[in-house]
């Protein structure tokens, strides 16, 4: 995995490298050529020339400075070139420009959130905006975030756990908020019946998202902007459809009362880091870890949730910002020295030995690509697995696939899990004990035997004279008679 990075990091410093210098050279051609400087955009393709790269190709609105670009910036270029993906019968500047016009109309959408959602219905006749937070009271209740696409891909299972919690008597412990993608657009959610619209509050209308955008950053922020409409709700968890949870909700319901401050994930070192990434625009983040990530399935405690929702630092992002998503919340929580706990709360695998693509094989660069880019689903799920989860730290894990084997309900309580541990104790202290009266007996009998042999042997020498001794005392006797 360390390799992967390594080398991963070391392509793209060589790639920053050589684009820089295209960059310089193109600068110095358009100094001596008389140009208008540095802000003029080419009027053609044959202007731009075929061997440009992407960002010159299409500009991204970041136009070369005669000294060259940031090294930053040549990051971004690269985040941006991975999302064109031509479509059959579409040529590559086409992907490119739905590119950007994607992006644009994402930024524009982080411009109009807290004037687009702002007529929140309590049930008292009136409507309240976006910054109109409830108060808090006292905290009761966590919220599970859910951001999917359509449906949660274990349904069943996922009634059972709440069916589960409800007949413990939570069943005013939790809230369901929900974020389905593919209503966006729609006058309705066309998906009705599943668990999400029976129990949960679903976030109307959904916002735009899609793989890299920060969309993904904004339907996190409204999930947790009507999650906080229930003034008992403190504890907010981001999940996807994929997530399952590792203990009963129970056992998860009493780890979360103690929990006091949010949870984020630092990845530590990664590419971004490697590279000086840096999202936000000029002098909004300038602490030494601008460029670190965090998981994005994260926990959110009350105030943080509050805090984020009235800030709205999508505003703050660099214009076409793309892949923010893991570095959007830890980011702003650093520069603002708010305090958080550096724990996961979903146990993640990126690879695994069976994710490695067979040699020579046809698809060996795409096994690449989601090797490095894609965590490991699961295909089975055992208990090891979950204790695993368990031990380091985790309340939920991911990627579970929709067929995969996953442990009963019943079978993650804490209690039964306890239970069973103290069974196979007590049923390995009896079976060493009877192992050890069987020894003991073993070992006495052995004592026993080596004493009859050892009496057996003297026996052996001795029965001549004994025997000769005892004939003659007779016939001694004999004689007197």
């Amino acid at each position: 995995h360390v390799g992967l990075k390594v080398s991963c990091t070391y392509l793209l410093l060589v790639m920053a490298s050589v684009a820089a210098h295209k960059s310089r050279d193109r600068s110095r051609s358009h100094d001596s050529s008389g140009s208008s400087g540095s802000s003029a955009i080419c009027k053609n393709d044959e202007d731009r020339g075929s061997d440009l790269d992407f960002d010159a190709e299409v500009s991204f609105k970041l136009q070369a400075s005669p000294e060259g670009k940031t090294l930053s910036e040549l990051v971004e270029d690269l985040k941006r070139n991975g999302l064109v993906k031509p479509q059959p019968g579409e040529s590559k500047e086409e992907a490119k420009k739905k590119v950007l016009a994607d992006l644009d109309d994402h930024d524009r959408l982080n411009a109009c959130l807290t004037t687009a959602y702002s007529n929140f219905d309590r049930g008292d006749a009136k409507l309240y905006g976006w910054y109109d937070v409830p108060p808090a009271t006292e905290p009761t209740r966590v919220v599970f975030m859910f951001l999917v696409v359509n449906k949660l891909q274990h349904e069943a299972w996922w009634r059972e756990w709440f069916a589960k919690a409800d007949a413990k008597g939570h069943q005013d412990h939790y809230c369901i908020v929900y974020h389905r993608g593919s209503a966006y657009g729609k006058d309705s959610d066309t998906i009705s019946g599943d668990l999400l619209a029976d129990k949960g509050i679903a976030v109307w209308p959904p916002t735009k998202t899609g793989w890299g955008r920060n969309g993904l950053v904004r339907a996190t922020l409204l999930l947790l902007r009507f999650g906080l409409e229930e003034p008992g709700n403190q504890w907010f968890v981001l999940l996807s459809d994929t997530c399952m949870p590792v203990y009963s909700f129970h056992d998860l319901y009493e780890m979360l009362k103690r929990q006091q401050c949010s949870r984020f994930r630092d990845f530590g070192m990664t590419l971004d880091i490697a590279m000086q990434r840096n999202i936000w625009q000029s002098g909004v983040c300038t602490n030494e870890k601008f460029s670190h990530k965090a998981d994005q399935w994260a926990t959110w405690v009350r105030a943080d949730a509050e805090w984020f929702v009235r800030e709205n630092h999508m505003l703050r992002l660099k214009p076409l910002a793309t892949f923010v998503d893991e570095q959007y919340f830890i980011n702003m929580m650093d520069e603002n020295c708010r305090p958080y706990q550096n724990a996961a709360t979903t146990y993640t695998r990126w690879w695994m030995v069976s994710d490695l693509p067979p040699v020579g094989s046809a698809a060996k660069q795409n096994g690449l690509k989601k090797l490095v880019s894609s965590p490991h689903t699961f295909a089975k799920v055992s208990m090891n697995r979950i204790r695993k989860a368990r031990r380091k730290g985790c309340w939920f894990m991911r990627k579970v696939a929709a067929d995969a084997y996953y442990p009963k309900v019943e079978d993650l309580e804490l209690g039964l899990e306890e239970s069973k541990r103290a069974r196979c104790s007590n049923s390995l202290k009896a079976f060493f004990t009877v192992r050890r009266d069987q020894m003991a007996r073993l070992a006495s009998s052995s004592f026993e035997l080596v004493v009859r042999f050892l009496v057996m042997v003297l026996s052996l020498f001795t029965f001549g004279y004994f025997g000769e001794e005892r004939r003659m005392r007779r016939m001694a006797r004999h004689r007197d008679e």
